[in-house]
């Protein structure tokens, strides 16, 4: 897990991670304040959105691969397991991002 501290609703919380997305935080160096990362939000969406225009996805957005990380997930999980994976509180937040397939569904009923 990763402890985050700023979040965008103001509040610390464990994030789950894959065991390789550790491996690849693990072999990045440090900064001096022991972070990772240093960088600002905005910054990160727009290089995604300056790197989706130059391969012709006009109109992507960063957040188009929340979107996309919990559609391919809800299989794989729980609603209440993917609000606490997601930092979800609200579940009709989560539930904008939600689709689980029907045939999925019917899959997990037997």
């Amino acid at each position: 897990t990763c402890r985050t501290k700023y979040t965008k609703n103001g509040y610390a919380r464990d994030v789950p991670l894959s065991s390789r997305a550790i491996e690849i935080l693990r072999a990045l160096p440090r900064r001096i304040d022991g972070r990772v990362l240093g960088l600002q939000p905005d910054s990160v969406t727009q290089a995604f959105e300056r790197a989706a225009e130059r391969v012709g996805l006009d109109g992507a957005r960063f957040h188009d691969l929340r979107h996309e990380a919990i559609s391919r997930l809800a299989p794989k999980f729980q609603m209440h397991e993917l609000a606490k994976i997601t930092g979800q509180r609200d579940p009709r937040m989560l539930m904008r991002y939600y689709h689980p397939c029907a045939e999925d569904l019917a899959k997990r009923m037997g």
